[in-house]
């Protein structure tokens, strides 16, 4: 996974050769936890779900809310309200789904406390899950990056890269 954030800093600092002997790994940056971002998956689980999602993700902090619109096929909305959460820890979750499209009158609606799928991030998320420095890494839209490797424990572990 690739996932891509501002971080406090947007300077490449100039790192020795890899694998040279007065290579140190740098401290992991602060990461802007307050975003919006546009993703792709591919929803799969081994019980049958496997298709593609796309769509909108709103992450805030600052609101302790995760916001997500997309689209599988049917468009949906689903926002988790982390200021909302049961004596069992699970997170107060509102869906909206149209079946076809926004002009049909076929709509479900959800609402309870669930085990979120998608985490509120903190700033010092890199210094918190471990990341481990893996590199300067081209990207075709941002040019050189600092690429930090880290696993999010939350539902599932996941070793996502964040640049």
């Amino acid at each position: 996974m690739k996932v891509v954030m501002g971080v406090a800093s947007t300077t490449i600092n100039p790192f020795p050769v890899p694998f040279s002997s007065n290579f140190t790994e740098p401290s992991p940056p602060l990461i802007q936890n307050d975003f919006t971002a546009n993703y792709m998956q591919l929803k799969y689980d081994g019980t049958g779900i496997n298709h593609p999602v796309t769509g909108f993700a709103f992450y805030s902090p600052s609101a302790n809310k995760v916001r997500l619109d997309g689209t599988d096929g049917t468009i949906f909305n689903s926002i988790f309200d982390f200021n909302n959460v049961s004596a069992s820890g699970e997170v107060s979750n509102r869906q909206l789904t149209f079946i076809n499209g926004v002009k049909s009158n076929q709509t479900t609606c959800f609402s309870d406390f669930v085990v979120p799928g998608e985490p509120l991030f903190t700033p010092d998320l890199l210094n918190t899950s471990g990341a481990v420095f893996i590199g300067v890494q081209e990207d075709a839209l941002y040019g050189p990056l600092n690429a930090w490797q880290f696993v999010v424990r939350f539902i599932i572990s996941l070793p996502p890269t964040m640049y």
